[in-house]
């Protein structure tokens, strides 16, 4: 049997990616990651859609061009994720790549798109990680007066083994707490940078 990790155990510093997502130690014995990971992807499940809204301040045609502006998404850099690369001329940005540090510590690059924008109502995009992992991405902004309910939804339409097992072990939960971060963001900007 492989030599499993307590969940109180911190992994030892510098346990290769697939031991500290699979909880077991290189060099032990049994099936280790490979055959775990085999049983997930043939038990799996499909993954639901996570959703997240807030109201911020300002008129859905102003939020709206502040958001389709992805320069203004720097404003979203915190120690989770962080923009190291857009992609187009300023003004002109259609997507990116995106350093996310998430459950685990574990480091992954996302290569994101802009795919449909439809003002003031409806942006689209999608990301994806390595060559299996693809999530699409929907903004959607409901006016209200003076205010905007945006609401968010990410829909993970495909999942490599180590993707999918970090869905599991909590990443779920981490990007819900992502996309909730990010609109508390948005919500907590001044009018006057939304309008600009």
């Amino acid at each position: 049997m492989p030599l499993l990790l307590s969940g109180r155990t911190q992994p030892p510093a510098g346990l290769p990616l697939w031991c500290r997502v699979a909880g077991v130690l290189p060099g032990a014995r049994g099936p280790g990651l490979p055959r775990t990971l085999e049983r997930m992807h043939r038990n799996r499940r499909p993954v639901r859609p996570l959703t997240a809204s807030a109201v911020v301040r300002g008129r859905a045609e102003s939020v709206f061009a502040f958001l389709a502006n992805l320069d203004n998404h720097l404003l979203f850099h915190d120690r989770h994720i962080r923009i190291v690369e857009l992609a187009g001329e300023p003004g002109q940005r259609h997507g990116g790549r995106v350093r996310l540090r998430g459950p685990l510590g574990l480091r992954r690059f996302a290569h994101t798109q802009v795919t449909h924008r439809d003002p003031p109502h409806l942006m689209t995009g999608l990301a994806r990680i390595g060559e299996r992992t693809v999530a699409h991405v929907r903004w959607a902004l409901h006016p209200d007066g003076e205010h905007t309910r945006i609401e968010v939804t990410t829909t993970i339409t495909s999942a490599g083994l180590v993707d999918r097992a970090l869905l599991t072990l909590g990443g779920r939960r981490w990007l819900h707490r992502r996309i909730t971060a990010t609109l508390e963001t948005l919500a907590a900007a001044p009018l006057p940078d939304l309008a600009a």
